[in-house]
């Protein structure tokens, strides 16, 4: 199986810095601009040291004292990167921000399965995980929700992966006395692969291009995603 067999959920864009406390004094200033570019945002929680917004169904941005992350859901990599590109530019202007102690991305892809046993049958076939077999803590069974995950870094960079089977449940229970309304419920077997790519050392704004970061780390998991993802049948 390949990367393209999965749909990309979300992409996470972060970036950490040491206390930012102009944020006290520039909460309404960059907000107001961040309305500016997107004038349907929704406040979502607003204290002294963390606010955070939404825009619509597609984008979450929070701006911490000491951190700042935009997430951007159900898009295409181009409109990823516009969007991010655009938030840390903000929040690095307006908060002048002089150095990022870490920049990281975060991928997340999804791949809908028929049943739990199929899911966890795709991640056994990796054959990543060695699992006994027979009789196993007085149990003959089968594996409902393998998982694997690692961390790889050399001095600059790093890079953390994990793929799992994930069952999604939502529920809606009907108001009283609403009987135009039913209650329902949906479950979904998935399967997760969840890559976040990060540097290690201190990073100047001047230095980091959020266009070519994104980008890049986009690259980088079409291209070596087989080696997690293994032959999957």
């Amino acid at each position: 199986m390949h990367i393209s067999d999965f749909s990309l959920n979300r992409v996470t864009c972060e970036i950490r810095y040491d206390n930012a406390y102009s944020l006290w004094d520039k909460t309404g200033e960059l907000w107001t601009e961040a309305a500016k570019i997107w004038p349907d945002i929704i406040p979502q929680a607003v204290d002294p040291n963390r606010q955070s917004f939404r825009v619509k169904d597609k984008i979450s941005l929070q701006v911490d004292i000491n951190k700042a992350f935009v997430i951007v859901y159900h898009s295409g990599i181009k409109e990823i990167i516009k969007e991010q590109e655009k938030f840390i530019k903000l929040v690095r202007n307006i908060l002048d921000i002089k150095l990022f102690i870490r920049v990281g991305s975060r991928f997340f892809y999804e791949k809908k399965c028929d049943d739990q046993d199929h899911a966890a049958d795709l991640i056994l076939n990796t054959q990543k995980l060695k699992i006994p077999d027979g009789n196993f803590f007085n149990i003959e069974g089968k594996i409902k929700e393998p998982s694997f995950s690692f961390r790889i870094e050399d001095d600059n960079l790093g890079v953390s992966q994990t793929f799992k089977v994930a069952i999604k449940q939502y529920a809606f229970e009907k108001p009283i006395g609403l009987d135009e309304l039913e209650s329902q419920s949906l479950k979904n077997i998935i399967l997760n692969y969840d890559v976040d790519y990060y540097t290690r050392l201190p990073v100047k704004p001047s230095q980091l291009n959020v266009a070519e970061w994104v980008s890049q780390v986009h690259h980088l998991i079409k291209r070596d995603s087989k080696m997690v993802l293994g032959d999957l049948k």
